[in-house]
């Protein structure tokens, strides 16, 4: 009977020292590539700092994950159904304001993908030999999912392979699981 105690209480002290992980997301989860490694915030800061001229909106993200060459920000973002347009109008609305800004010329990718029955907007754009794209769900509820990347021009194959294996990893929850 002691042997069953001291088991139980080494089991239940090992238990306590691992911390819960914070969920990437409260829609959905994510079977993430092996090879990203999450980084703390402040990592993934001095990462993005050190590596890229252009510092995009990846650092805004509430979690950050690199596979040491492609920085991935995601995030879950609200809107009220009322509010929120349609990906389709969206990508037309983007599209408008880059040719009324004459950024045409760094956008390289405006897409709208399906992948298990849930639509993806991905905008990319090319700056100084650096690539960031911008992905965004339709909503589920009123939540959906924002991703970011951001890699080099030599990269690009890679991080585009990585990007589809991170959007085909992401399982949505029923819609009553994330009250919406």
């Amino acid at each position: 009977m002691i042997k069953i105690i001291s088991i139980f209480s080494i089991f239940l002290l090992l238990s306590l020292g691992n911390k819960q992980e914070t969920p990437i997301s409260r829609i959905a989860d994510f079977d993430m590539p092996e090879n990203l490694v999450y980084l703390e915030h402040e990592q993934g800061e001095l990462f993005v700092k050190k590596k890229y001229i252009y510092l995009t909106n990846v650092k805004n993200n509430n979690h950050m994950f690199s596979d040491g060459t492609t920085i991935v920000g995601i995030k879950d973002y609200d809107k009220r159904k009322v509010d929120f347009i349609d990906l389709d109008e969206k990508k037309r609305q983007r599209l408008e304001v880059i040719k009324q800004t004459k950024m045409e010329k760094f956008i390289t990718k405006t897409e709208i993908i399906k992948i298990r029955n849930t639509s993806f907007l991905i905008m990319g754009q090319y700056y100084q030999d650096e690539y960031a794209y911008n992905i965004i769900s339709e909503l589920k509820g009123n939540t959906g999912i924002s991703i970011q990347l951001q890699f080099k021009r030599d990269e690009k194959e890679r991080a585009e392979k990585l990007m589809m294996q991170i959007l085909d990893g992401i399982r949505f929850h029923p819609p009553t699981m994330f009250n919406n």
